[in-house]
């Protein structure tokens, strides 16, 4: 559970773990939501969890949506529509 992210395709939830390690569960994302919030991951997009502890950067756009910067380096798209998710994070 400590992966920089997971994506839902339509019954499986796919998390990328660090280390480059995959896992996938034949499970849908809402049925894991509130094992993945207990983790400190929450939804950013449709089908998008992040680990808030792997974000150091957010940035809003113009429409309402938002992009958030990891420790990886990797760029993720979130959703004005899960914005309150990340609404207290402060990043320096």
């Amino acid at each position: 559970m400590a992966g920089a992210r997971n994506q839902a395709v339509s019954n499986y939830v796919g998390y990328q773990l660090t280390g480059g390690r995959n896992h996938l569960v034949r499970a849908t994302l809402q049925s894991q939501e509130a094992r993945l919030a207990a983790a400190g991951i929450v939804r950013v997009h449709r089908g998008r969890p992040v680990n808030l502890k792997r974000i150091v950067a957010l940035e809003g756009r113009p429409s309402g949506d938002f992009e958030i910067r990891l420790d990886s380096g990797e760029m993720i798209a979130g959703s004005r529509r899960f914005k309150s998710a990340v609404a207290g994070i402060t990043t320096g």
